[in-house]
């Protein structure tokens, strides 16, 4: 999207998705982490 001229914003809670939406679990961060 952000090659095509859109935005991109991240913060420090964001993560990555697959193309279904479902997060990388091993994205988690801190104590979260399992």
């Amino acid at each position: 999207m952000a090659a095509r001229g859109g935005t991109v914003l991240t913060t420090f809670r964001s993560g990555r998705v697959d193309e279904h939406d479902r997060a990388f679990l091993t994205d988690v961060p801190g104590r979260s982490r399992r």
